[in-house]
Formats: structure tokens, C-alpha cells, sequence
């Protein structure tokens, strides 16, 4: 009789539904969007059923009406914290399935970049798991180390979340130097061929055909690019993204920004002097000649000045096609120009 009714005691443990205590999506003490099925027994948690990655955001159905160099900008928004290490992945898969091979220097800065993140993660980590503890003393300590890490991910890439540093091929400064170093390349070829192939500067001021088409062509084409080059707007995109006040310059000072301001302030004066000389005719001697070159030197800051205080910053995909496409097909169009002109003598073209 104890062993029947022994086993009827197991069979009926056996048939008593458990509670089933449900935590989540959404709870206060859950930092992401996650669900949780807790099987009890009395104050003892038996199972867990757990579904990570409740709350779908729609990142793959966004990304099908973007191009492909837009999506790192994308996928950095799923964690703030993590914002390099998710448009990585992404980055890399494009690279793998493209064939690309990034430069060695941007795989250097990627993981620069990404290890800084993983340290300033793991501090952030340990400090709320001090302060779910009531430890805040651990908090605080954890936020007072993972400051330092921040400003040097924000002196790298302009922001202190959201890098969006990390693009397909490089990182995003390295694409914007490759857009507009071809396009510079090319309307300094114009000035070659127009001047019978030589590379000495006084030679090319002294021959140089101001007012011809070809001409004309090129020294609007390295304008944008000198623009590029100092980091103005439109093309600022390497300093800071869209929703950033001043990029590097944002908590950002010292001997560190007095040397970031001089090299800026240096390549204002030279580069403009460089678009002088080669495109404008330079400076002539006398006086006169003097005057007139440091005329066309302030024509060159107007238009630069103007062209930044008159557009929107552009996109990293968007300044690309610009070099790549625009300025590639009018540079193509002032080489045939003067390569005709040179050939056949009409010096207007």
C-alpha cells in the first residue's frame, strides 16, 4: 500500500502544471527588447525559455532601398554602444563577397577604433552590473575610466557614439581622399598638356591659358577638391556626420587643437597659392603682378568661403559620385580639350 500510494504522490508532481512566470520584452530592469519564460517551482527558477532578439527592427527591409555604402550608417544606429563593431561585420561581408581589399592603414584604424569600443563596453559593463548590485562606488569608477576611452574614439572619428568611421573598401576618411585625389590628379593633367609637359610651377604660371575652356574646367574641378582637402562644407564629412555641432572640435581642446587649427590654417594659405600659380597664372612681377596674384589668391578664399556657406553636407556615397562620376566625365571632356587645343593651336580650348 506505501509504494501504491508513493507512486500515485510522484504521478500527481508529475501532472501539476508548473507556474510559468513571463518577463518581458519590455521590463525595467531589461536593457534591450528580450523575452523570458520563467518555469518556477516555489521560489526556484527549474526553466528558462529564452528568446533573444524579440523586438525586430526592420534593419534588413530598410537596407533594400539603400545603396550598399549607406547601410553602415544604418546598422551603427542597432547599438549605440557597439556602433562600430555591427557596421564592421556588415563591412567586412560586402569586402569578402566583393573581392575588396581594404588598405593596411584602415584595417590599423578599424581595429584601433574597435578595440577602443570593446574596452569603453566591458567598463560600461562592469559598472551597471556594480550598480544593479547597489555597488554604485563600482559605477562610478567604471564611467571615471571609461571617459579617457571615449575622448580618444571622439578625437579619431568626431563623436563619441555612432562613429560611423568604418565604410566598404576603408574607413570613411580614406574614401573621401580617394574620391577627390583622382579628380586633382586629373585637372593637373589638363595644366600639363596645355603647358607641353612640364612639372616646374613657374614654367606651367607662365604659360598657363587662363581663359580657356579646358582650363576653365580643371580649376573648378580642383577647387572642390582643395575644398575637400581642407575639410569644409559640403565635404566635412570625414570631421563629423550630419547630427554632430563641430566634430573634433565638440569637448576638444589644448595644444592638440591648437596643432589641429595651425595644420588647417597652414593648408588654407597653400593650397589656394597652389590653385593660383597653377590654374590663375601665379603672380607676375612688379607690382602690378603682385597685386593681381594676391587678387586671384582672395578670389580663390571667396569661392571657397561661399561654396561652404551656401550647401548641405553630402553623404560619403553622394561625395563619391560626385568626384568619381562628375568631375571624372568634365575632367575626361577638358584632357580631349586640351590635348585638341595643344595639337591643333587654338589656345581657347
Amino acid at each position: 500500500m506505501k509504494s501504491v500510494a508513493k507512486k500515485a504522490k510522484v504521478k500527481m508532481k508529475e501532472t501539476v502544471k508548473k507556474p510559468v512566470i513571463a518577463v518581458g520584452p519590455f521590463h525595467p530592469l531589461q536593457e534591450e527588447m528580450e523575452f523570458f519564460q520563467l518555469t518556477v517551482d516555489g521560489e526556484i527558477v527549474t526553466d528558462i525559455d529564452m528568446r533573444i532578439s524579440y523586438n525586430h527592427r526592420g534593419i534588413e527591409k530598410i537596407s533594400e532601398s539603400l545603396q550598399f555604402d549607406q547601410i553602415p550608417f544604418l546598422v551603427s544606429r542597432i547599438c549605440g554602444i557597439c556602433s562600430a563593431s555591427h557596421p564592421l561585420a556588415y563591412v567586412q561581408a560586402v569586402e569578402e563577397l566583393a573581392g575588396i581589399k581594404p588598405p593596411e592603414r584602415a584595417l590599423y584604424v578599424r581595429t584601433i577604433i574597435n578595440e577602443l569600443e570593446r574596452i569603453h563596453s566591458h567598463l560600461l559593463w562592469v559598472g551597471l552590473a556594480g550598480h544593479f548590485i547597489g555597488y554604485d562606488t563600482v559605477f562610478m569608477w567604471a564611467w571615471k575610466y571609461r571617459e579617457p576611452v571615449l575622448d580618444l574614439l571622439e578625437e579619431i572619428t568626431g563623436n563619441r557614439n555612432n562613429y560611423g568611421n568604418v565604410k566598404v573598401g576603408g574607413c570613411r576618411e580614406m574614401k573621401l581622399v580617394m574620391g577627390y585625389e583622382l579628380s586633382l590628379v586629373l585637372a593637373f593633367i589638363v595644366v600639363i598638356i596645355k603647358t607641353g609637359g612640364t612639372l616646374n610651377l613657374a614654367e606651367i604660371a607662365q604659360h598657363t591659358t587662363v581663359f580657356s575652356i579646358s582650363n576653365m574646367l580643371a580649376f573648378l574641378v580642383a577647387l572642390l577638391c582643395v575644398q575637400a582637402k581642407l575639410g569644409f562644407v559640403p565635404f566635412d564629412i570625414a570631421e563629423a556626420e550630419t547630427e554632430l555641432g563641430s566634430g573634433v572640435l565638440m569637448e576638444y581642446s589644448g595644444a592638440l587643437l591648437a596643432v589641429w587649427k595651425l595644420a588647417h590654417a597652414m593648408m588654407l594659405v597653400a593650397l589656394p597659392l597652389f590653385l593660383v600659380i597653377v590654374f590663375l597664372g601665379g603672380f607676375a612681377a612688379g607690382l602690378a603682378g603682385l597685386l593681381a596674384g594676391l587678387g586671384k589668391y582672395v578670389l580663390v578664399l571667396v569661392l571657397l568661403i561661399l561654396i561652404k556657406n551656401t550647401n548641405p553636407r553630402v553623404r560619403i556615397d553622394q561625395a563619391m559620385k560626385f568626384f568619381w562620376v562628375y568631375c571624372g566625365i568634365a575632367l575626361v571632356a577638358a584632357i580631349i580639350l586640351a590635348t585638341i587645343g595643344k595639337n591643333f593651336g587654338v589656345s581657347w580650348l
